[in-house]
């Protein structure tokens, strides 16, 4: 069968001492199954990505949050995901191939001190040797973009599921690896066919 979706996320980012930053990210989804039987799926597609920051907070100095932040990035992906069960296990590998582009305006090196700032700016203005204190912005252009997602779960008993999960991502001035081992308890017991999908855990950032 044929599977199209819309789905997105908003969401607003904050910590002590770093900039508040709001995110928005929308995705377009269109799969064909090659394969759907009741333990296993196998399906290729292609997702359109728009991913959207207010604030570059990509860097390490006082007030940022050295998180993957830029104000526009798009990306063309062509995922091929395999998914099924066997026995108490769930399982999935998802690889992509694709195209991205992103860009960011310039930020400054203390976003959450105006005084701070300013005085930087006096700084290197009486200091030739001074780097300035802006990080500068720009667009990386096209470039391919590649990931891996992979994740196996068990049931070990009707109200707890142990699992074991990854994902890398690599475009230009983007390359997250998350990696994630994790015990979950559902309060209604679950039995007969395990679900499937695993249900891996949302990251708050990717970096």
């Amino acid at each position: 069968g044929r599977t199209r979706g819309i789905g997105g996320r908003v969401a607003v980012l904050t910590g002590q001492s770093v900039a508040t930053n709001e995110e928005l990210r929308l995705t377009l989804l269109q799969s064909h199954d090659l394969i759907d039987r009741r333990d296993m799926q196998l399906n290729v597609g292609a997702d359109f990505t728009y991913w959207h920051f207010t604030k570059d907070l990509s860097q390490f100095s006082f007030g940022h949050g050295g998180y993957y932040s830029p104000q526009q990035y798009l990306s063309v992906n062509f995922p091929v995901r395999w998914t099924g069960r066997w026995r108490d296990y769930a399982y999935l590998l998802e690889p992509s191939v694709g195209l991205s582009s992103a860009s960011s305006k310039d930020s400054p090196y203390y976003p959450t001190d105006a005084a701070l700032q300013a005085q930087a700016v006096i700084n290197a203005a009486g200091d030739p040797n001074l780097p300035s204190p802006t990080y500068a912005g720009g667009s990386g252009g096209v470039g391919l973009s590649y990931s891996l997602q992979g994740a196996l779960e068990k049931r070990v008993a009707a109200n707890w599921f142990v699992g074991a999960g990854f994902r890398i991502d690599r475009a230009e001035f983007y390359s997250p690896n998350v990696l994630q081992l994790y015990l979950r308890y559902e309060i209604k017991p679950k039995r007969g066919l395990v679900e499937y999908p695993p249900r891996l855990l949302r990251t708050y950032a990717d970096f």
